[in-house]
């Protein structure tokens, strides 16, 4: 049986309160119950915009993971220096990110980088560095003519690109249809461009029932994978109507429709795709990365797709109470101390908004060690209790809370304070917390 009290520290005294306390056996746990879930680490692709913190890396890679996903370039550099050997950057370089890009990618050859593309005016710029930054940055590989039906492609400098998939979040990617299918035609004839596959967040999908979360997570998923159907099996060179969701009014790009479409002859297959399976004028799709951490549990179990869970490594309040049917444990803990009693049942702690996530209504944090709290008020450097038994509680009293929302929340402290059998026995820099390391 779990202790109860795992979360508190022996002697807090010396402890600058507020304080965000991490626990390494947890995270350890974590890490298992991901790669359990995954069936092992090579469907797997951890997003670090929970923890960006370099030892929480190192525990992933020592377990075996080697594929990550971020969200800034300082996220990225922060994978690289860590010695990760496949970074993909999941957000569409735009502005001075682009050049940074690149020079993430002169600056450590020994990782593969690759970012996200969700329209040609982009897709352009992007090809157009590439091609200006030369043979420095990476290699194309050649493909196979068995494996694709055409020529393979000469070896230059190439940016590795997948194209990001608006799946119904509404926030980022282009809707599944005729656009799409133009725009990855175009990545992949791009000589500049190495066409990586289809990226696809889905995390409005947020339903606590697990059974409707995964009908949501499939009814979603199910224009992706039409998408790669269509790509592979060349249906729009043949003018057929995509089975994807377009919106209303969405034109043709003029996808040429001259080219043959040939059946598979053979099963065999040349780095992974399958000798004689696409069909002339079908392109390959080398990868699906999908999800977030709600739907993760699906996703894990799909083929031939890349799960890419962040919130799992820490867990939160907010997720614990949404998806019970997850058996992540909560590894961050925020330490708080009582600093006035204002009037009867207040209590006032020195947890304000520049300490914990506050873009959500109350409640923001989960108190582990405080009963009848309610909370009402927030400021910059306080948070604000309706406490019926105050009189239990002295100014100068520890609590111990799980926030809400715990990616937001790391962010705003330098350091992590480790906790191990009750001691603090080290502190882990939230490295990636600043926009910029080196690049």
């Amino acid at each position: 049986m779990e202790d109860k009290n795992w979360y508190r520290i022996n002697d807090p005294n010396e402890v600058i309160s507020p304080a965000l306390l991490v626990y390494p056996a947890r995270i350890l746990h974590n890490i298992k119950k991901m790669i359990e879930m995954a069936g092992g680490t090579e469907h797997l692709r951890p997003h670090i915009k929970t923890h960006k913190t370099a030892e929480i890396i190192q525990m992933q890679l020592d377990s075996g993971i080697r594929k990550f996903k971020c969200a800034t370039i300082a996220e990225a550099e922060l994978l690289a220096l860590s010695g990760v050997p496949d970074i993909l950057l999941a957000m569409q370089p735009v502005g001075a990110n682009m050049a940074r890009f690149f020079k993430l990618m002169h600056k450590y050859p020994e990782s593969d980088f690759s970012a996200l593309v969700d329209n040609i005016e982009t897709l352009k710029a992007l090809s157009s560095m590439a091609k200006s930054n030369g043979p420095g940055v990476t290699k194309r590989q050649p493909r196979d003519i068995k494996a694709t039906g055409r020529p393979a492609k000469s070896q230059r400098a190439v940016v590795s690109l997948w194209m990001d998939i608006n799946c119904g979040m509404n926030r980022t990617g282009i809707l599944p249809g005729k656009n799409a299918i133009a725009l990855y035609r175009e990545m992949d004839a791009d000589p500049n461009v190495k066409a990586m596959g289809l990226h696809a967040y889905d995390g409005h999908i947020r339903n606590t029932n697990v059974t409707r979360r995964k009908k949501d997570c499939d009814r979603a998923f199910e224009a992706v994978m039409n998408l790669k159907s269509e790509l592979e099996a060349g249906l729009a060179s043949a003018g057929v109507e995509s089975a994807g969701v377009e919106s209303p009014g969405e034109e043709s790009a003029g996808v040429e429709s001259r080219l043959e479409i040939a059946k598979p002859e053979s099963k065999a297959s040349i780095g992974g795709i399958p000798v004689g399976g696409i069909p002339v004028g079908g392109i390959p799709v080398r990868g699906i990365v999908a999800g977030g951490s709600p739907t993760f549990p699906f996703h894990a179990k799909r083929d031939g797709v890349v799960a890419s869970p962040g919130t799992t490594l820490l867990w939160d309040a907010g997720y614990g109470a949404l998806f019970p049917d997850m058996e992540f444990l909560p590894a961050a803990v925020l330490l708080t101390r009582i600093i006035s009693k204002p009037a009867k049942d207040t209590i006032c702690l020195d947890l304000g908004h520049k300490h914990i996530a506050p873009e959500m209504p109350f409640p923001r944090v989960q108190f582990l060690n405080l009963e009848n709290g309610v909370q009402k008020g927030q400021s910059e450097e306080h948070l604000v209790l309706e406490c019926k038994n105050a009189e239990d509680y002295a100014v100068g009293d520890i609590l111990y809370a799980l926030p809400v929302h715990i990616c937001p929340t790391v962010a705003k402290y330098e350091r992590l304070q480790v906790v191990s059998e009750g001691k603090i026995i080290d502190s882990w820099e939230v490295a990636a917390r600043k926009s910029r390391i080196t690049v």
